[in-house]
């Protein structure tokens, strides 16, 4: 894989060059260094931005998603002025705001014009996956955590991006361009799994299920599926904090973490601020069943759309659920395009399922797994805004910006 991400920079020119190696950083760092992604981030924007000025065929690319992120991002904003404590909203959307502008960094940079590329980078995002869900292992396995986490962040982030790499191994496991062999690609699908499992994380146990079926269904091959089921079963028999989980996973209302609380909390407050919210960041000041929390360390409403709707109200929840509509209507038109190339059919599948992980399980807001949702958006934006033809991008950029 060295090789052919070598040849890929040589086969860029000039900051065009420079955008490719910030974009490899960006897939690579994500779920290692907070630092590191905000930095890449930084330097590809930057990068992109001295290219816009440099060169009259560099323009903002416009997407069929562009409104509703606009309007999310907007929303949500909005919602700083009425917050019931302003100054914490607008140094929590100072934060936040980086990281949802991403997605317009995403598709002013990504190529998915050139498919090789394009498959670089689905296999680097594997690739961070299996080495974090090998590190987590580890540390469960050597008693360093109590369960398997990443090295900047905690259980939850890592089985969230575990989750959220499986569907491109699972998809592209039998395809030569992605994976050498299908044993490299099984032992790869087994990593991940196995990194979900001793994470202990009960939803995204209940979602990686999930997405085993839904690949089954569309691929029709039940191995990865069957696999998962030998493993869960043989983990649960030989683990006792496995099997502990999965009884609790069985009664999991009765067992919700504290969620049950949330819902109440949010049952007593929703009416209150119902256009704009009470601003983001704003739980641990007004919720009004702390004390009841087990968790008394929680900051959020373990939510995403209830988490939007508490702090930003309707204005920042209609443009989400806005959002997650119109990118399954532009992954349905595009299917029924002639225009959409054989291999954006095949990485616009990974991508749905893959998005899809984080509108069920959450994490749209999260500042590392979060970069993955706005990655695959852009990348379904893009390919589904020019049906796979390369007019999203103008062809003679790098004779342009060299």
């Amino acid at each position: 894989m060295v090789a052919i991400i070598k040849s890929s920079i040589y086969a860029r020119h000039g900051i065009d060059r420079a955008i490719w190696i910030a974009l490899l950083c960006v897939v690579g760092t994500a779920i290692f260094s907070i630092a590191l992604l905000q930095l890449a981030i930084g330097v590809l924007a930057a990068l992109w931005l001295v290219a816009f000025v440099r060169s009259s065929s560099v323009g903002f690319r416009s997407t069929v998603l562009d409104l509703p992120m606009l309007a999310f991002i907007s929303g949500r904003a909005l919602s700083v002025p009425f917050s019931v404590h302003p100054e914490i909203s607008a140094h929590a959307l100072y934060i936040e705001i980086i990281f949802y502008a991403a997605f317009f960094v995403f598709t002013n940079t990504l190529r998915v014009d050139r498919e090789n590329e394009m498959i670089i980078l689905i296999q680097m995002l594997v690739l961070t996956a299996v080495l974090a869900a090998a590190v987590g292992i580890g540390k469960y396995a050597f008693g360093i955590s109590q369960r398997a986490s990443s090295t900047t962040s905690g259980p939850y982030t890592l089985s969230l991006y575990l989750v959220a790499a499986l569907p491109f191994a699972l998809f592209f496991a039998g395809d030569s361009r992605f994976f050498k062999n299908r044993q490299y690609a099984f032992a790869a699908i087994a990593v991940l799994v196995l990194g979900v499992i001793f994470s202990l994380d009960r939803m995204h146990w209940i979602v990686m299920a999930a997405t085993l079926v839904v690949v089954a269904i569309i691929t029709k091959d039940r191995r990865p599926l069957i696999a998962f089921v030998l493993v869960m079963t043989a983990a649960v028999l030989v683990v006792p904090e496995v099997a502990l989980r999965f009884q609790l996973t069985l009664t999991f209302l009765s067992h919700s973490t504290g969620r049950d609380v949330l819902w109440r909390g949010a049952a007593m407050l929703y009416a209150d601020h119902p256009l704009v919210g009470f601003g983001p960041r704003t739980f641990r000041e007004i919720f009004p069943l702390m004390s009841e929390l087990s968790d008394k360390g929680a900051g959020s409403w373990h939510n995403d759309f209830l988490q939007v709707y508490m702090e930003s109200g309707l204005v920042g929840l209609v443009p989400l659920l806005w959002l997650i509509t119109a990118a399954f209507s532009s992954v349905i038109k595009a299917f029924r395009s002639t225009k959409l190339s054989l291999l954006h059919r095949q990485i616009l599948f990974p991508l749905l399922v893959s998005a899809s992980v984080f509108f069920i399980a959450g994490g749209m807001l999260d500042t590392i797994v979060g970069m993955v949702f706005r990655f695959n958006l852009a990348a379904i934006a893009l390919m589904t805004t020019g049906l796979g033809n390369k007019s999203v991008w103008e062809p003679n950029l790098r004779q342009e910006v060299c």
